[in-house]
């Protein structure tokens, strides 16, 4: 499968239990995953070098795509995340009274609040408190395990503008501004590398070498038009064609390539 973003085609397959991203010299490694209010995505998690050698992202970020659902059958479970995915987009209904105040918040337990139906199971509610746990909004939404239950936390503020009866669309609405904020985030990274190959530049990415040692890739471009990835140590300095002597020491590490 080959999918765009933002002009770039990346040829997508399927490994043993991960999906595999290819891009000229970049070939990155991603666990498929599925969250409430985007959807499915893949969390990027490792770079492969022109040696095969994996190296682990300093920062790991989201691709996402709807397109993505083709693969849902990569792992045994994948299909009983989206089944839940669907009820919950079509409007499963939370009563607002299951919230408790719990100090200056208000939490809710999914076993409490999914065992109103006797069908539902332990994995179900797993489940569920997975989905909401993939898009963790800190401090005003997120969730935490307690003596072998998963609560949903919420600031008092949202509480408030929650409906009696509310469902994931109820949420989402309140939390609009924080959820466009961090798909912002996800999406930059591959914004960048869109921008590197319309102009040319080349692309760096913040890398583990050895779990805890920080280091750098980078293309190195050739004549034939393939990128070449090579790994850095972080402190070395480096130039590249005819760009200006860069030291990746400089370069932020949260998001920037």
């Amino acid at each position: 499968m080959t999918i765009e973003k933002y002009g770039v085609p990346w040829e997508i397959t399927k490994g043993k239990q991960e999906l595999i991203f290819k891009n000229n010299g970049l070939y990155f490694k991603g666990d498929l995953n599925i969250d409430l209010f985007r959807g499915f995505h893949a969390v990027i998690y490792a770079i492969r070098d022109r040696e095969g050698k994996l190296y682990s992202v300093l920062r790991r970020f989201r691709f996402y795509s709807q397109e993505l659902e083709e693969f849902c059958d990569i792992t045994g479970k994948l299909p009983l995340i989206r089944e839940w995915y669907n009820i919950l987009q079509k409007g499963y209904i939370f009563p607002k009274s299951m919230f408790k105040p719990y100090k200056e918040e208000y939490r809710m337990s999914f076993t409490t609040v999914l065992h109103r139906d006797p069908t539902v199971t332990g994995q179900d509610i797993q489940i569920v408190s997975d989905l909401f746990r993939q898009t963790s909004l800190y401090p005003d939404v997120y969730v935490v395990a307690s003596k072998g239950r998963d609560f949903l936390y919420i600031k008092q503020e949202i509480y408030d503008k929650l409906p009696n009866k509310w469902a994931i669309n109820d949420l989402a609405e309140i939390v609009a501004d924080k959820l466009e904020e961090q798909h912002r985030i996800y999406e930059q990274f591959w914004i960048e590398i869109a921008e590197c190959r319309a102009t040319g530049k080349i692309v760096k990415i913040p890398i583990y070498e050895d779990y805890t040692k920080k280091a750098m890739f980078v293309e190195t471009p050739t004549r034939y038009g393939i990128n070449i990835p090579t790994v850095l140590p972080k402190s070395t300095t480096y130039i590249v064609q005819n760009e200006p002597v860069i030291d990746p020491t400089q370069i932020d590490d949260q998001y920037s390539l």
